[in-house]
């Protein structure tokens, strides 16, 4: 075995896939994976939802709840920018509002509305 395949091999034996789907909930032909780092960084099972925190190789943390992944430190701000701008960018003029936010927990949405001059005050719930 040459130093080169040791070496892929050891990088491969360092992460494993989580796959989502197919199940009941999934679209019929759609299979979303991602190779993460093993053990998982973090994980609990809530009176609600079990929740496990990996690192991947590729999208860098990645939270899961109930075993779907829910969002991943690449791609989490397409998310949260069109949640928090889109409705935000709306407002006329000079115009200061109160922002009334209702879940949101990982923090990205409200960390969006804090970019917006015209929110005076947030009320995170």
């Amino acid at each position: 075995m040459s130093r080169k395949t040791k070496r892929v091999k050891s990088i491969i034996d360092e992460y494993k896939f989580i796959d989502e789907g197919p199940n009941e909930d999934s679209i019929k032909g759609q299979r979303f994976s991602l190779q993460v780092k093993n053990p998982s960084l973090f994980t609990k099972t809530s009176n609600f939802q079990k929740i496990e925190i990996y690192q991947t190789k590729s999208h860098g943390k990645a939270l899961i709840l109930d075993g779907v992944v829910q969002l991943t430190e690449f791609d989490e701000f397409a998310y949260h920018e069109m949640l928090a701008h889109v409705p935000l960018f709306t407002i006329q003029g000079n115009k200061k509002i109160k922002v009334l936010l209702i879940g949101a927990g990982d923090g990205g949405v409200l960390r969006e509305i804090l970019k917006h001059d015209s929110v005076s005050f947030i009320i995170f719930v």
